[in-house]
């Protein structure tokens, strides 16, 4: 996907989406708590941005392949 990424902030101490480098294929994501999983463990970690829902979008965490859909 080219362009802005199609959220909108819920929480005024959300960080938006960016991504690191140009060029980079994704997006990197930032959490509003902090939280340690350890390994297997799931959690459900709030980022206070919600999507456009006239698109679908998921999001990669980690290296294990983890991942949400309905950001």
């Amino acid at each position: 996907m080219s362009g802005p990424l199609p959220v909108r902030r819920l929480d005024p101490r959300a960080t938006l989406p960016s991504r690191a480098y140009r060029g980079d294929a994704g997006l990197d994501l930032y959490a509003l708590e902090e939280a340690v999983l350890d390994p297997g463990e799931r959690a459900s970690i709030r980022t206070g941005i919600g999507r456009n829902r006239r698109r679908r979008i998921s999001g990669y965490l980690g290296s294990m392949g983890v991942c949400m859909d309905h950001i």
